[in-house]
């Protein structure tokens, strides 16, 4: 997996790409943690992510903790979206198209 980074003020972007699986999901912790402190937002652009196993969903839990629920999914693909709708993440998550 790839992640590259845009940081505007306190809003910040990270756009994935390939698979968020076991081996890689921790990738995004690294990220996140090296966002400034003055990032209070934060877009997960998942328009390139293909594959998230529950290592990744793990990771994108402890995000929306970690952001004090100021996290927005962007792009997700179909059959990332079923997943976390099964689980009930549409819910409690905020997403965009």
């Amino acid at each position: 997996m790839t992640i590259e980074k845009e940081v505007n003020g306190s809003c910040a972007k990270l756009i994935l790409n390939g698979w968020m699986d076991t081996e890689n999901a921790p990738q995004l912790a690294i990220a996140v943690d090296a966002l400034n402190p003055e990032v209070k937002s934060l877009v997960l652009d998942m328009a390139g992510l293909e594959y998230m196993s529950s290592a990744g969903i793990r990771q994108l839990v402890a995000t929306h903790k970690r952001m004090n629920g100021e996290l927005t999914l962007k792009n997700v693909q179909p059959v990332i979206m079923d997943v976390l709708s099964t689980l009930g993440f549409d819910k409690k998550l905020k997403f965009e198209p």
